[in-house]
This record gives C-alpha cells, sequence and structure tokens, in this order.
C-alpha cells in the first residue's frame, strides 16, 4: 500500500544507484526525485512478477527483499539472493530497454520503496534539456530474448551457434549499465562456475585494462567478453574491464549480462558447441597476445622516447628507464581530428596528456592562443600530481594527429610497485616542491612585477613551473622553437 514516509535526505542518493542518474545533471535528478511515488510492501509481497510488462524503477529506501532465479533455471542448487536497502530494480524497464521483469522480488522484511514511472521520467527529462547525451547509452533493439539472441548471432563469439543453444543463453539476461569510469569485472575477481556471467556491449563503449591499470583495448557495441569465467576456463579475471571515460562526456555503457546459469544450461544440452567456444577463446587469446606483444613494441619504439622528455618522466629516467618503460604501457593511446577539443577549461582532470603526432593549441578561457606544440608535448602533469582537478585553460587540435593518456589511478598503481621506490621518493619530492612554489607564488613573485604570493595567477603558474638546479660555471640555453614545449 501507499506510505507517506519522508525521504528527505536519502532519496536523492539512492537515486544515484542508477546509473541513468550518476551520468544526469543534479537538476534531472532531482526532478525525478520529485515524482517519486513511496509505496510500502509487507513481508511476502511481490514487488515485480518475472515475465510481466513493466515500465517502473524501483528504489528500495528501506527493508530487504529476495530476487527469485528465472523460472526456467530454478534448480535444487539454485537459490534466491537476498538484498538490503538501498537498492534499485527495474532500471532496464524503467529505461526501456527490457520490456518485461526478468525475475521476481518479493519483500522479506517491511520495505519502502520509490517508485518512478517511464513516463514521469519523461516529464523530468522535458524539464531538464541540458542531458543530450543519456539517450546514446542506450539500446533499446533488444528488449526481449528473441532480439538478445539475434544480436548475439550478430557478435564474432556467437557467430554460426545453433539457435536452441543462443535461446537458452539468453533466458534471465540482464540489463545494466555503467557510468563512465566505473567496472563492469575487475581484474582477480573469482569465477565460479554457474555464476560467473559474461556480457555483451549493446551501447556506449568500454576499455580493458590489465595488471597496474596497463591499458589493452576498447571494446564497442557487439563485443562480448567475461566468457572465459562463464565457461570455467580460468579461476580469476584477467583483466579490468570498465566503462570509458572520454574527456566531459557523461554517455554510460550499456551490457547484458549473460547469467552464469544459463551459461551452464546451454553448455550441458550442447556439449559439441561448449568445445567450440573454447576453441575459439583459445585462438582469440593467442591473437590477443601477438597483438599485445606488437602494442608493446610498438610504444616502446615511438612513444617512450616522448613520454622521457616529459618533465615528470624526465627527472626519472635516470634512476628508472624501466619506470617510464611501464609508464609507456599504461597510457592510453587515442587519435584526434583537427579542430577537436582534447580537453577544456573547468573540465575534471585526472589525467595527463602527451601529444605523439599532431599539432596542438592551448587556449584561455577566452579562447586566446597561448602556444602552439608538437610532438612530445605534454599537459596536466599537475593533475596526475594530485595539484588540480581542473584544467586551467583548454588544449584543441590544430591538425589531426594522436596524444597518450596517463590516468592518475595508473601512476598510483604503478608506483605501488616495490622496485618503484626511488621514483615513488622523486614523485613525492616534485610534489612538495611545486606545493612549496604554489605557496611562494613562485616564479612570478620573484620579478619586479608588485605579484601578491596569493594571486591565483601567480600560484597557478607557479604549480606548473618547472625549477632548474644551474650548476656553478654552466650555462643555462633557453628552449629552441624546435622544442614540443614549442616556440
Amino acid at each position: 500500500g501507499r506510505h507517506s514516509v519522508s525521504t528527505e535526505g536519502n532519496g536523492c542518493s539512492t537515486m544515484q544507484l542508477c546509473a541513468f542518474f550518476r551520468v544526469a545533471t543534479p537538476a534531472l535528478s532531482d526532478r525525478a526525485f520529485e515524482y517519486l511515488e513511496v509505496l510500502m510492501f509487507r513481508p511476502g509481497d511481490n514487488i515485480c512478477i518475472e515475465g510481466v510488462e513493466s515500465d517502473r524503477g524501483y528504489f528500495l529506501l528501506e527493508g530487504a527483499a529476495k530476487i527469485e532465479p528465472p523460472s526456467s533455471l530454478r534448480s535444487s542448487e539454485a537459490s534466491a539472493e537476498e538484498v538490503h536497502a538501498p537498492a534499485v530494480f527495474g532500471s532496464a524497464q524503467l529505461l526501456k530497454t527490457q520490456l518485461r521483469n526478468p525475475v521476481s522480488i518479493w519483500a522479506t522484511q517491511l520495505c519502502v520503496i520509490g517508485v518512478l514511472s517511464r513516463q514521469d521520467l519523461i516529464h523530468a527529462m522535458q524539464a531538464c534539456p541540458q542531458n543530450p547525451k543519456l539517450k546514446e547509452g542506450l539500446c533499446r533493439d533488444v528488449q526481449d530474448e528473441v532480439e538478445l539472441t539475434r544480436w548475439l548471432s550478430q557478435s564474432l563469439t556467437f557467430s554460426n551457434i545453433p539457435e536452441a543453444f543462443m535461446s537458452v543463453l539468453c533466458t534471465g539476461a540482464e540489463h545494466l549499465f555503467f557510468a563512465p569510469g566505473e567496472v563492469v569485472i575487475r581484474r582477480g575477481d573469482k569465477c565460479t562456475l554457474g555464476k560467473t556471467d559474461c556480457y555483451m556491449i549493446v551501447a556506449g563503449m568500454a576499455e580493458v585494462q590489465s595488471e597496474a591499470g596497463v591499458f589493452v583495448d576498447f571494446l564497442k557495441v557487439g563485443d562480448v567478453f567475461g566468457e572465459a569465467g562463464a565457461l570455467g576456463l580460468v579461476e580469476e579475471r584477467k583483466n579490468t574491464v570498465r566503462a570509458r571515460v572520454n574527456g566531459k562526456e557523461r554517455c554510460l555503457l550499456h551490457v547484458v549480462s549473460l547469467v552464469g546459469k544459463a551459461v551452464v544450461a546451454a553448455c550441458r544440452a550442447f556439449p559439441e558447441v561448449r568445445e567450440r567456444l573454447i576453441e575459439l577463446f583459445i585462438t582469440r587469446s593467442e591473437k590477443n597476445r601477438h597483438m599485445a606483444s606488437e602494442r608493446k613494441r610498438w610504444l616502446r619504439e615511438n612513444v617512450t622516447p616522448l613520454v622521457d622528455h616529459a618533465s615528470l618522466f624526465n627527472m626519472c629516467s635516470q634512476s628508472s628507464q624501466s619506470f617510464v618503460e611501464a609508464a609507456t604501457e599504461s597510457c592510453r593511446l587515442q587519435k584526434f581530428k583537427a579542430g577537436t577539443k582534447i580537453f577544456e577549461v573547468g573540465e575534471e582532470a585526472d589525467t595527463m596528456v602527451i601529444v605523439i603526432e599532431g599539432a596542438v593549441e592551448l587556449q584561455t578561457k577566452h579562447g586566446e592562443i597561448v602556444g602552439r606544440f608538437g610532438p612530445g608535448a605534454s599537459f596536466g602533469e599537475v593533475a596526475v600530481l594530485g595539484l588540480l582537478d581542473i584544467r586551467p585553460s583548454t588544449l584543441r587540435a590544430k591538425t589531426a594527429g594522436k596524444f597518450v593518456e596517463l590516468s592518475a589511478e595508473a601512476l598510483r598503481s604503478l608506483l605501488q610497485d616495490p622496485q618503484f621506490e626511488d621514483v615513488r621518493d622523486s614523485i613525492d619530492f616534485l610534489r612538495k616542491e611545486r606545493r612549496e612554489q604554489g605557496n611562494m607564488g613562485l616564479p612570478m613573485c620573484a620579478l619586479p612585477l608588485h605579484v601578491n604570493p596569493g594571486d591565483a595567477c601567480a600560484r597557478m603558474a607557479a604549480l606548473t613551473a618547472t625549477r632548474l638546479l644551474i650548476p656553478p660555471n654552466s650555462v643555462w640555453h633557453p628552449l629552441p622553437d624546435s622544442c614540443p614545449d614549442g616556440p
């Protein structure tokens, strides 16, 4: 029945359990929250029923509920999963990517649930039109198992697989959504036959990372991943897969999860198909190893020398060239077209960008060009050092080209390696030095400009300034126009 409990203070945070609202503007989340209809379910009450068409999302505010396995997969081994507040059910039905409830859910305790209908979500979005990219992360072409079977049959993994196998495989499939940077599967997670799922991307992009956050590849619509764990071929996940981060764009990653119980049921019914899938996995693994080896060679020959030039790594190269090579392997290679904004002033910043090919321009917030830069130029050192979390300027591509991007997370993972302890000490010293420069406003405050150390521009310049140590009787030569850091 209806419940008049006040949800102020916990409702908006509960809305964030749905990835759709994690990428939406706060205004849209607040407006959608106003439409929530708060209901109370007693122990034993059905919250949603398997196979019934629905257009609602359920936000569990208080209490606990149990999720039954799909009816066709129930057995003496299968058991219901109990979840406690806060939780969310029915995101796919709310977002119209799945028409019917894939499972039944019933209350095990007195539950307070906020219900949001699709029509009310549409009204909220119409009132908050500043979310143009949200629908790009949603696929509405796989709303039932028939459509999902067709999609899977077009993938490289499941092409030419009997329809009967695919029908069992798609039983109980779940639609999952992830905000940029969020993890779908994590390296090292244990795999259990019958409990470990595999996934297919139906909208958006993901990126694969190996140990220490090393970027491996992008995954796009139609790609299947995680099947080795679902088939019982590995004991733990070998790579991390997370939703792609693409600058300031806030796009969802939409995947369909093929549940472990369905994978096992399909393989038991069609053992010859399982053997084909295993052979395909082995072949693809060998191909991936070859590609990884070629990528490592290309990076070492073409990118490492440019990464080594960046001041952050230049100071480390003498003590640990292997650190520079490891950092290069952790970088993500990306292409850009002429006129593209690689990053924009005011954006959140946690990556460092190094130009590999082409030319770029650095611009102020008013669009004035500060300088033009070529291969080897680097930007965002203060971001990966944790000294500044926003972009102080805009970087725009002058020509087509390529750049590599190193995240603060990848740098932290590298520095945890005991073999790079001396490098960690050097970077800690650099971070401390930059903070002191910022507090004193150097070098601007050392010039006869009457600049106050608290001046924002002076402090910003100080954070990015490189201190040079010039021994007695040595000569300092200004950077030539041919230097990657520009004329």
